[in-house]
């Protein structure tokens, strides 16, 4: 979920869209790290507020193989269940939302704040999106890969505004 400009967006506005991650399958016991995404179509501030997600078990005990999700399948379908209470049975599913909040920083000026357990505001998930601007691309033609102490080769430097 984010915030763009004061309106409260879910990712449907073409102001900005955010990438879906559609299948990530952790092994049990494992850890992996995921790496989400925004990308800005117009300027202002996005404020990241939280996230929305899905969690699917694969099978009905959860496992990985896809043996075991045949077999359970096939024995499933031998006691007679229809396809939709079969469908229903195989894809378990929670859909959350987290929340993302972050304490500001410790307030410390006068005694009052030091007294009491007073933070400011936090601005590490409030993005200010700036308008597309030139950006300069440098190249560098016939730059050798090895260069001796103090050698001195000509290059040539191509400069483009893209």
């Amino acid at each position: 979920l984010f915030r763009s400009d004061g309106d409260e967006m879910d990712g449907r506005e073409s102001c900005v869209v955010s990438e879906v991650l559609e299948e990530v399958i952790i092994p049990p016991a494992t850890t992996k790290p995921l790496r989400l995404s925004l990308t800005p179509h117009r300027p202002g501030t996005v404020n990241i507020i939280g996230l929305v997600y899905n969690l699917k078990a694969r099978g009905i005990n959860g496992g990985d193989d896809d043996d075991d999700g045949a077999q359970q399948k096939s024995l499933l379908q031998n006691r007679n269940r229809s396809k939709s209470n079969l469908h229903r049975i195989l894809s378990v599913g929670v859909r959350g939302k987290q929340i993302v909040y972050c304490k500001g920083p410790r307030l410390n000026r006068d005694k009052k704040e030091r007294s009491t357990m007073a933070y400011g505001p936090d601005h590490r998930l409030n993005l200010a999106v700036a308008p597309a601007t030139a950006q300069l691309k440098a190249t560098f033609s016939e730059f050798p890969d090895v260069l001796l102490c103090g050698e001195v080769r000509l290059v040539q430097l191509e400069l483009s505004n893209a």
